[in-house]
């Protein structure tokens, strides 16, 4: 696909991690000197301890030789350049619960769930008040909120899901 999308490339030198952890990953450097493209773009990713990503660098000859070592700087950069740019998420699976509160309990569990920073999916305002949130321990948040709440609250399980966490760029 990237070679359809580039025809007049030289080089379209890629690396990737898939998995959890770096078990499955694989380089290439598509023509150019070995070990000079695709190993240090996939040094780069495993530096940033990135999983389940891939990185393509397209390069068009211009005429100056860069040498082996200027070809793994170019290529390491251009990655973690990439990187740095596309932002780095987590993903987490978690599940979705909605709290029922009374009105007078709004102020209280959305204090509580900001300093536990659950993510707070949706609020619903009807006959009483709906939260949404995410979380990896539902019945550890849930326990909490009967005893905050002394038993005023009620619950219902939503479905175990992959949520986006944004999170800064490592160096």
């Amino acid at each position: 696909m990237t070679k359809k999308a580039h025809p007049k490339a030289n080089h379209n030198c890629y690396a990737f991690i898939v998995g959890q952890a770096p078990e499955t990953h694989r380089s290439s450097d598509d023509g150019e000197p070995s070990g000079t493209a695709g190993i240090p773009m996939l040094d780069v990713l495993k530096g940033q301890k990135l999983t389940n990503t891939l990185a393509i660098v397209t390069r068009y000859f211009g005429g100056t030789k860069l040498g082996t070592g200027g070809l793994v700087r170019a290529y390491a950069h251009s990655t973690k350049s990439a990187v740095i740019k596309a932002g780095l998420i987590e993903k987490r699976l978690e599940s979705a619960v909605t709290i029922f509160i009374d009105y007078s309990n709004l102020n209280q569990t959305n204090y509580f769930l900001e300093a536990k920073q659950i993510n707070t999916l949706s609020t619903e305002f009807l006959q009483e008040v709906a939260l949404t949130i995410s979380t990896e321990h539902p019945e550890i948040i849930k326990a909490e909120l009967i005893e905050l709440l002394n038993g005023r609250v009620r619950f219902e399980d939503g479905l175990k899901t992959f949520y986006d966490y944004p999170i800064l760029q490592a160096d």
